[in-house]
């Protein structure tokens, strides 16, 4: 039973006047825009099982907190509101982030084009120079993953055969992946998921930033090619994939080196994403049977991504060192 209206009782929002409306995107959480008399709301309800973990509720204030100051510094942003001094609200036992509802739209990438990506590298120049905190290490793992205590769990699930065949291989991405962190620190607070679904763009086509849960310490090199990968189809855009480097370097100094060498370490996102939806898909990290579908869809997608990844590796070294 849905607590939304339960949630705007508590928060003094007013009366739900229509059932929420549950709208798409969202890997980890619930959206759902709601309206009440002349006003509307996109309301996150945040995943159960995420919030058991101890530092959660923490995350969730740093990045907000992270995105208000955005906001503040001039950037086009969408933060959550604060009710009683607090992002994060509470009702019927669930946890949630409520924001106002802009309208705008996401761009599929038959209409990103290197206008697009240049605004797009320009605005995670402007994202890196804020110098929101001094960036602590102390909260960034780079651990391996113990990917072998998967095979006895896993051997009926539809995705088993390819990840068993690729898991000697999946253990030497892990390997570069680390290597290439432990080289390369993170060095500034970023978005840490700037793609195209986390961009909204409205009538002046100038892109506003939305979701920022995923927000904290990060290379700038990494986040850099990250955005650059995200924004060019995975690298199948040279002239996009340039154009967001490009004009990332009008903004803020960078060493393109510095790029190449974090190359290897993209992986390490994917392998966490590729972890943890390996949980959800066999239960040990899901709360009902449609999280354990989307992270059986999520494994069979991230390995494949994995795999394309690496195989774009030597032709993204390229791209970048065609601008050097």
């Amino acid at each position: 039973m849905n607590k939304i209206p339960e949630l705007f009782k508590q928060l003094n929002l007013g009366e739900v006047i229509q059932e929420p409306l549950r709208v798409t995107g969202g890997l980890l959480h619930h959206m759902y825009k709601v309206s009440v008399k002349d006003k509307e709301y996109a309301v996150k309800v945040l995943n159960p099982i995420i919030m058991k973990r101890k530092p959660a509720m923490g995350h969730y204030i740093f990045s907000e907190a992270f995105a208000r100051h955005a906001y503040k510094s001039g950037i086009k942003s969408v933060h959550a509101l604060k009710f009683n001094d607090k992002v994060v609200q509470q009702c019927c036992n669930q946890h949630y982030l409520v924001f106002p509802w802009i309208e705008g739209k996401t761009l599929h990438k038959e209409h990103i084009d290197q206008s697009i990506c240049k605004k797009i590298g320009t605005l995670l120049a402007k994202l890196h120079n804020l110098n929101f905190e001094e960036v602590n290490e102390n909260g960034t793992s780079i651990d391996s993953i113990d990917w072998d205590q998967y095979i006895p769990l896993a051997s009926k699930t539809i995705w088993f055969d390819e990840f068993n065949s690729s898991l000697e291989k999946i253990k030497m991405i892990e390997k570069k992946a680390i290597n290439a962190l432990r080289n390369n620190r993170s060095n500034v607070i970023g978005h840490r998921d700037l793609d195209p679904k986390n961009i909204m763009w409205q009538g002046d086509m100038e892109p506003v930033v939305i979701d920022w849960e995923s927000a904290g310490p990060v290379n700038a090199g990494l986040e850099l090619l990250n955005v650059a990968l995200d924004w060019s189809g995975g690298g199948q855009s040279k002239l996009e994939f340039q154009s967001v480097l490009q004009a990332y370097s009008e903004t803020k100094e960078i060493d393109l080196y510095e790029v190449i060498d974090v190359i290897y370490a993209i992986n390490d996102g994917k392998l966490k994403w590729l972890d943890y939806n390996i949980k959800r898909s066999l239960g040990i990290e899901s709360s009902n049977e449609e999280e354990q579908l989307l992270g059986t869809k999520e494994v069979i997608s991230t390995l494949k991504d994995i795999m394309t990844y690496v195989e774009q590796i030597p032709y993204i070294e390229v791209y970048i060192e065609e601008l050097l």
